[in-house]
């Protein structure tokens, strides 16, 4: 989780200027809500969390449409665009 920590920071997600522990305490407040939606799934302890592969591909779909960003999908390399690898 500690990852998902330093991503949340970089994209201003867990607050302005709060301490780590602050800032891992919103993660887990954030992550209990999307599980609780079933939109991550628990993984197999608590410091792991798996997203559902119909999330994952909507996710994916957004954020190539938002940021215009390659995104390589697990077990088919990178998305072909043009005709180009």
């Amino acid at each position: 989780m500690d990852i998902l920590v330093v991503y949340g920071i970089g994209e201003d997600l867990l607050g302005d200027g709060e301490s780590l522990r602050e800032a891992r305490g919103n993660l887990h407040i954030m992550l209990n809500s999307l599980v609780s939606s079933g939109l991550l799934l628990k993984g197999h302890d608590e410091r792991y969390v798996m997203m559902h592969d119909n999330v994952r591909d909507a996710a994916i779909s957004i954020a190539h449409e938002i940021r215009n960003e390659l995104i390589m999908s697990v077990g088919l390399g990178w998305d072909c665009k043009n005709g180009q690898n």
